[in-house]
């Protein structure tokens, strides 16, 4: 079961985003999540997704610019990181969490040193139930909005 199946089936309202580059995710996640009740917000103007981020309640993201977006606008982020350096591209804030492969990573990442070299991990290392339970640990109820 997908993260969006999942987060619908616990009562959470997901809203996905896509923007112009998208386009191949797109098409892989758009027939599994037709049939659910998820909100999808399509190619809108960044000064838009800032506004809307500021509203929802919770953010799960990829490292993408739309998730530093999300945190700048303090929206509590949950941030999956795989093959990038969470300790460089991780975005800033105190409602932050990383979770790369197994590890959470609660504080902000801003002083992060790794005491081994960088090692990727990958994203499908991160379980389903991880962020559903991060979401919980951040306070965020079930019945609210999170993209």
């Amino acid at each position: 079961m997908s993260l969006i199946e999942c987060l619908v089936d616990r009562g959470y309202r997901p809203v996905v985003t896509f923007g112009p580059a998208d386009d191949t995710v797109r098409r892989h996640i758009l027939p599994r999540i037709e049939a659910l009740e998820v909100l999808v917000v399509d190619d809108r103007p960044l000064v838009d997704m800032a506004v809307l981020y500021a509203r929802y309640q919770a953010m799960i993201g990829n490292d993408s610019g739309m998730t530093h977006l999300a945190a700048a606008a303090g929206t509590p982020v949950i941030a999956l990181f795989g093959p990038t350096d969470p300790a460089v591209w991780g975005p800033r804030g105190k409602q932050v969490r990383l979770l790369w492969g197994g590890d959470e990573i609660e504080k902000d990442v801003g002083g992060l040193i790794w005491k081994a070299p960088f090692r990727p991990r990958s994203l499908a290392d991160i379980d389903v139930e991880t962020p559903i339970r991060t979401l919980f640990n951040l306070g965020v109820a079930a019945g609210t909005a999170i993209k």
